[in-house]
């Protein structure tokens, strides 16, 4: 399964964008950031939206009727997971009016505890309420079991490395700079706190026009 990372830096106006392979091993998530890219926040929704409907994040999952229906073979869509600030608050509402799920992460106050906000028309992603102290303990615990790695490639390695290197630093404690939090970081730490917070489930899509999704 796939899964695209997006959170806008307030200051810069740039969003940063992080795509990320998952796969199980040992009954476990296993995740590989196979790219990371900054663009102009104006580009963020046209990039997201190539990247939903771009077959090659597709994957195939086996499905298993509950009425004794043939089992069959179903595409699955890669998962958007947006970390909001108060900008991409707009950009996830345009994304779902255009029938793209959004998995939206609402950044909170330290001392508030995760939730959910199920005000979303079914199919099109849930809110979740997170603190960022949490996003980032699970990052560092991911890549300290190594269940999170960072994939190197000539065609973004100074992305990549940076962001590797910034792994590195959040596992020794030092002091991030707030460029890389904000943007690369926070773009790598939604998508896996996501999907090892949130249960599997099937959602069905109320059009009779529309296909099945499966995540």
């Amino acid at each position: 399964m796939y899964l695209l990372g997006a959170h806008i830096h307030q200051q810069n106006s740039q969003a940063a964008l992080v795509i990320i392979k998952k796969r199980l091993k040992e009954v476990k998530h296993h995740y590989t950031i196979e790219t990371a890219r900054k663009i102009d926040k104006g580009g963020c929704r046209q990039v997201i939206i190539d990247f939903y409907h771009n077959r090659r994040y597709f994957t195939r999952k086996r499905v298993f009727s509950q009425d004794r229906r043939p089992k069959k073979d179903v595409s699955a869509r890669p998962a958007i997971v947006i970390v909001a600030g108060p900008g991409e608050r707009l950009l996830i509402d345009d994304l779902r009016q255009k029938d793209i799920p959004v998995e939206a992460i609402i950044l909170e106050a330290n001392n508030k505890a995760a939730g959910c906000d199920a005000a979303v028309r079914p199919g099109l992603g849930r809110n979740f309420a997170v603190s960022e102290t949490e996003l980032m303990q699970t990052l560092v615990s991911l890549n300290q079991k190594l269940r999170l790695v960072v994939e190197r490639n000539t065609e973004n390695d100074d992305l990549l490395s940076r962001l590797e290197q910034t792994l590195a630093g959040m596992e020794k404690q030092q002091k991030i700079p707030a460029d890389d939090r904000e943007a690369l970081i926070l773009a790598a730490a939604g998508p896996v706190w996501f999907r090892e917070n949130v249960r599997f489930r099937q959602v069905y899509r109320t059009s009779a026009t529309s296909v099945r999704q499966y995540k």
